[in-house]
């Protein structure tokens, strides 16, 4: 250690030399202990350990006469005086020890269990309350008594000593986690939720953990709306506490009531002066969770309440997305209503000028005049120009050009859709826009007939990508595979890949044509069932209803074990639900899907949706 500087030396000897006296310190206290444990009362407990009851009973008799030896085996002593309902002689002990030693509590705790199994609720309580007197402003001791009523079950008597304790502390929210937890145990569900608010309160960090508590405990049908009761009532006590109009935002949006969260959205934009901050952060829940109307509600509200703030216009793009999806998830597609959509896009960039939000309002447009509107070549036109301005950000050029190659598909142009796929890969190699470009050559590929050289993009895709391109690459590489394997010719394959590519260019009639004239060349094919299902969201998306239905119920026949089976049940029950408006129809098929594929990715909405239908309240 001769390279070492001699201050560090004698720091380094130091620290080593403070180690050691506080280890011999800690030994030496053990040891301590262990000598003034007499030889008896060490005895008595070797036989209590080993189980030799009679002894040990006989020897701890003795050792108790001794002062200095009760502390050392009152536990064990005690403990086998209950055993034994040996009530008398413990009423004795217990006399003898709380006189030698009045600031015991772990005796005097003893003394109120003794009462409690004796079931002398007067003596219990006179003492309990006696206690509680003598000691009624020190906290810790209020505090320690509880503990110790509750490691005895005792939790009534826990919840009382605790109460003291808090009363004594003069914090209205001390030992509220505490309370919380004894009011579970005494099933004292208002107290309990009142508690794990205060404890919320404490500390912003911890919101979190009490929105969690409240997810694994509030079980009952009633148990949310009970919650939200509390803290209305504590904001109408205290509306400056932010953190209650938190908690019932977040109780809205557990029960997907968008509109009641948006009510205290609203209210907390208010108090903390903000531009609608809350209430786009709901809208964009309600979005994603495909409550169209009351994001297109809330959206509004921004627009018109905040029109100079930062969020204006994106609240106006959202607004104008959510009436698209509206219109699109209505089959069939009102084609007036889109049009409607495809002026407000076009307004917006008119109105704010090229903004971020604007160029992608532009880009939506070009997809809606494309796919639904029949107007291929005048969003061809648009989105080259716009992939043409040098200003345009990375990201939204990326995305242009990827819509611009999905038209080119769509218009039968495949190579033209795959130069571009190419550019956007070679560009973004490593990020999201790269991964998506893969899965379109992908796709190109098969709708050609390729597969060998879909796969191989496929493969990269399951390995190095996002998990929903991933999960797209595996489900396309899993038909493709399943349905190539025996079939040497991939004749096959190559009439669904058509198939599938005209319905991608929403060419429906000519693809309905080309399932059935399918199903009739190549019966009973292990594409049998996909092309049942295709043909169901075809008849689906052309309002054809009962059609959908009917192909459902073949594939439900014939193949409800294979892999599409649950799909079919999942759709079959929604259309009945959804556009049909057969409740009662729609209920019994939900039921019969929980019964028949417990397993499905399906289940958590299927239970969802069979308990709203058979009228229970959804937490």
């Amino acid at each position: 250690m001769k390279f070492l500087k001699k201050p560090f030396i004698k720091l380094y000897l130091i620290a080593h030399v403070e180690k050691f006296i506080l280890t011999s310190c800690v030994i030496m206290l053990n040891l301590s202990t262990s000598l003034a444990q007499s030889s008896e009362a060490q005895l008595a407990n070797e036989y209590y350990i080993n189980g030799d009851q009679e002894k040990a009973l006989s020897s701890y008799k003795k050792v108790v006469k001794n002062k200095a030896d009760i502390q050392y085996v009152h536990a064990n002593y005690f403990a086998m005086l209950m055993a034994n309902a040996d009530y008398n002689e413990a009423q004795k002990y217990l006399a003898k020890v709380t006189k030698l030693f009045p600031g015991k509590l772990e005796y005097q705790a003893d003394v109120i269990y003794l009462f409690h199994l004796r079931a002398e609720e007067n003596n219990k309580a006179n003492y309990v309350a006696n206690l509680s007197e003598s000691i009624q402003n020190n906290q810790y001791q209020l505090n320690q008594l509880s503990q110790m009523m509750s490691a005895r079950d005792m939790h009534l008597e826990a919840k009382k000593f605790l109460l003291l304790a808090r009363v004594a502390s003069k914090n209205s929210r001390a030992y509220a986690l505490e309370l919380a937890a004894l009011y579970r145990v005494l099933d004292e569900k208002e107290n309990m939720i009142n508690e794990y608010i205060n404890y919320g309160l404490i500390n912003n960090r911890n919101t979190n953990y009490v929105k969690n508590l409240f997810q694994m405990l509030l079980t009952g049908p009633d148990d949310f709306d009970q919650l939200r009761d509390i803290l209305i009532q504590r904001v109408q006590q205290d509306p400056d506490q932010l953190s209650y109009l938190e908690l019932l935002i977040w109780i809205n949006l557990q029960q997907k009531d968008f509109y009641g969260a948006f009510v205290q959205a609203k209210a907390m934009d208010r108090r903390k002066d903000k531009p609608g901050d809350e209430s786009m952060r709901v809208a964009e829940v309600a979005t994603n969770n495909k409550s169209w109307e009351d994001a297109e509600y809330i959206y509004q509200y921004i627009v018109n309440t905040y029109p100079d703030s930062y969020h204006y216009t994106k609240a106006r793009l959202q607004l104008i997305n959510v009436q698209k999806n509206s219109v699109m998830n209505k089959y069939p597609v009102d084609q007036e209503n889109l049009l409607t959509v495809v002026n407000a896009y076009q307004q917006l960039f008119d109105e704010l000028g090229p903004t971020t939000n604007t160029y992608e309002a532009i880009r939506e447009k070009c997809f809606l005049l494309a796919y639904y509107l029949n107007m291929k070549n005048q969003a061809i036109a648009q989105l080259i120009d716009l992939t043409s301005n040098p200003s345009l950000p990375r990201k939204i050029s990326a995305e242009c050009k990827l819509l611009l190659g999905d038209i080119y598909l769509l218009i039968n142009e495949p190579w033209e859709a795959s130069l571009l796929y190419g550019q956007v890969q070679k560009a973004h190699k490593y990020d999201q826009m790269g991964y998506d470009a893969r899965l379109r050559n992908a796709r190109l590929y098969y709708f050609t007939g390729d597969f060998a050289l879909a796969n191989s993009y496929l493969k990269i895709l399951k390995r190095a990508s996002t998990k929903k391109v991933a999960n797209n690459a595996i489900d396309l590489g899993l038909l493709i595979s399943n349905n190539t394997i025996l079939d040497t010719t991939d004749l096959a394959m190559q009439a669904f890949a058509k198939v599938e590519l005209l319905n991608y260019q929403n060419k429906k009639d000519s693809g309905v044509l080309a399932l059935e004239k399918f199903l009739v060349l190549y019966p009973n094919h292990s594409l049998t069932d996909e092309a049942y299902y295709l043909l169901s969201n075809i008849k689906l998306e052309l309002g054809e209803y009962q059609a959908a239905i009917t192909y459902l119920n073949r594939l439900s026949t014939n193949y409800a074990e294979d892999i599409l089976g649950d799909d079919a049940a999942f759709l079959k029950a929604s259309i009945y639900e959804d556009y049909l408006k057969d409740m009662q129809k729609a209920q019994e098929l939900y039921r019969i899907f929980l019964s028949d594929y417990p397993g499905s990715l399906y289940v958590s909405e299927v239970r969802k949706r069979f308990r709203t239908l058979r009228g229970d309240t959804i937490n």
